[in-house]
């Protein structure tokens, strides 16, 4: 049947659990909102509905100029649904869902200057890491596709 092949390559890289546990791991580095830079290769992309592509140093720098732990230092992110599209030649990306909820304790600067303590709740969002499979490395990075706004 059409798309429901192996991908060409996975049998001399990582396994899909490999895939799924090295985006699990960058998720976790910094509560889904950056990530360790160290696990980014330089050919490294960021994009989202509005922001980029971002390349790996303007990603760095973006993610670094804000204080995420000061605003939200009780966010609890929200990742589900994790698998690695079967359907792409590579078999090299990992898709899963994010949401997440937090109360705004801080400054978020240089967007908000004082606390709201507001909550703060995601909808649901499909995002998806790409893993180089010879280096383990993070090639791109997609977030922010909300898939229901009103969840």
């Amino acid at each position: 049947l059409p798309g429901t092949s192996t991908p060409n390559n996975i049998e001399d890289g990582k396994t899909p659990d490999e895939l799924i546990v090295i985006a699990k791991r960058f998720l976790v580095t910094s509560k889904g909102l950056g990530g360790d830079p160290d696990m980014l290769a330089d050919s490294f992309q960021f994009e989202g509905p509005v922001v980029g592509p971002l390349s790996k140093d303007a990603f760095v720098k973006a993610i670094g100029s804000v204080d995420f732990d000061t605003a939200f230092p009780n966010w609890n992110p929200q990742f589900y649904g994790f698998f690695v599209d079967p359907l792409e030649e590579d078999g090299n990306r990992v898709w899963y869902t994010a949401k997440g909820y937090g109360v705004n304790e801080g400054p978020l600067l240089p967007f908000a200057p004082e606390a709201t303590n507001l909550t703060v709740e995601n909808p649901p969002q499909v995002c998806s890491i790409t893993v180089d499979h010879e280096t383990g490395l993070i090639t791109r990075y997609t977030i922010g596709y909300v898939t229901d706004r009103n969840a």
